[in-house]
């Protein structure tokens, strides 16, 4: 097994725990509200950009969240974690096209692997379009998930950057992209334009790795 496979199960495995911890036990919560201080519980989670794994475990969270009675005094912060910092932007290779290359996966294996994640998408209300999405260096994309945080956008930013990547099979390294996203949002363009032309926040996904 290799170091991408093998850190796919540990984070599959952690978004598991997650879930059982909020998750609906009948019709009553395992965590009761006696366990919540008067502030909010913080949540924190190390999620690549890239990885199929952290995309499905985190909708299956928000949908465990979604059943839970105190979802509200729960506050879910993303952190950077890039699974290969050396990785470079292909936009004109597919993934399945390089896990052979970079990994060590022969393309029946990769495209196998592609089919059964999007079949675990599908029951967690997603659509994965495995097959045309590419090999993507994430460190821009983390530093500006730390910008929309900043703004108190980083959720809605993380689901539409990695929807844009798995769903819609769009370059999120692109800062073209970055920038219409985060005007959806309603962040200013000079700022989100300053940010992404400044590498600003790229210290912030170097300490997250640490």
């Amino acid at each position: 097994m290799n170091k991408l496979m093998i850190f796919s199960v540990a984070v599959s495995m952690i978004v598991t725990t997650s879930i059982y911890l909020f998750a609906n036990n009948g019709d009553k919560p395992i965590l009761s509200p006696n366990h919540l201080d008067k502030e909010k519980m913080k949540v924190e989670i190390w999620s690549n950009m890239i990885c199929s794994w952290c995309y499905l475990g985190k909708h299956r969270l928000e949908n465990a969240l979604e059943r839970f009675e105190h979802s509200e005094e729960v506050e879910v912060v993303f952190k950077s974690y890039q699974l290969d910092p050396n990785m470079v932007t292909k936009p004109d290779l597919t993934i399945s096209e390089y896990l052979p290359q970079g990994k060590g996966v022969s393309l029946e294996q990769a495209e196998g692997m592609n089919i059964r994640m999007e079949q675990l998408a599908v029951e967690a209300g997603l659509e994965y379009n495995l097959d045309n999405i590419i090999p993507l260096n994430t460190k821009q994309p983390h530093g500006f998930l730390h910008f929309a945080n900043s703004k108190g956008k980083q959720v809605e930013m993380k689901e539409r950057l990695m929807k844009a990547y798995f769903i819609k099979n769009l370059n999120r390294d692109d800062q073209n992209l970055q920038t219409k996203l985060a005007q959806e949002l309603g962040l200013n363009k000079q700022d989100v334009e300053t940010t992404l032309n400044n590498k600003i926040y790229v210290v912030d996904v170097q300490q997250d790795a640490r």
